[in-house]
Parts: structure tokens; C-alpha cells; sequence
């Protein structure tokens, strides 16, 4: 087994067993339905899980950037805007809504490949009296 195809395994199995976990975290294993009130105990098990799943993301080579919203909009920047809407307060063009994030991959010879474009919602000035 190559080197890559270990961390692929590594990384399937960590996706798998968190997902796994957060869910019997926050649904009743039978009913299927969300639980009543997370306790503290239980989301800080799910942050815990979650960070996990950072970490393997991290270890095999993947990065999500998801943090758009409040950025100015720049039509030369790599996202898909999904769709427009007039806010007011606004003062620019600005991301409001990011309904994906960029994922990219960098394989062990340093050679990066866009696996995912984000997807945005940008906001518009809209007057206040419209």
C-alpha cells in the first residue's frame, strides 16, 4: 500500500468515526430526531470531534478556507456567487452568506489542486428607505 493511499484510509476512517460520533451526539440513535438540549458535556464532545476532523483534514494534505462572511466582495476572487441580495447598512459589496468553502489539496510533491470553489452569498447596499 502506497504512502497516499494509507493517508487516504487514515483520513476516511477519522471522517467516518467523528461523523459517526457527532451524530449519536445529537440524534436519538432510534428515532432518529434531533435531542432535546445539548448539554455542555455533550458539545464539548462534539467540538472535540470536530477538531479531530480538522487534524485528519489537516495530516492528509487538505485545506478548507470558509471564512468569507464580512469580507469585502472582489469579482477577481475564486468564489461562485450563488446569488445577491439588497441589505441595508451595507456600505460595499460584501460576503454575507458562504453556503460552501474552498477546499484545495496539496499532494505530497507540493503540487495544489482545487478540489471545491466556494459558494457565496453576496450583500448590496440597499437604501434605507426602499
Amino acid at each position: 500500500m502506497s504512502p497516499e493511499e494509507k493517508k487516504l484510509i487514515k483520513l476516511y476512517s477519522t471522517i467516518a468515526t467523528n461523523v459517526w460520533r457527532m451524530k449519536n451526539q445529537i440524534l436519538d440513535t432510534e428515532t432518529k430526531e434531533p435531542k432535546d438540549g445539548l448539554d455542555g458535556r455533550s458539545i464539548a464532545k462534539i467540538a472535540r470531534y470536530l477538531a479531530s476532523l480538522d487534524g485528519a483534514l489537516e495530516d492528509a494534505g487538505v485545506q478548507v478556507v470558509g471564512d468569507y462572511n464580512g469580507k469585502p466582495h472582489d469579482e477577481g476572487n475564486a468564489v461562485k456567487v450563488i446569488s445577491y441580495e439588497d441589505r441595508v447598512g451595507l456600505k460595499r459589496d460584501e460576503y454575507i452568506e458562504t453556503l460552501l468553502p474552498t477546499v484545495r489539496w496539496t499532494n505530497e510533491q507540493g503540487q495544489t489542486r482545487l478540489l471545491q470553489q466556494a459558494e457565496v452569498v453576496v450583500g448590496r447596499p440597499a437604501a434605507a428607505n426602499q
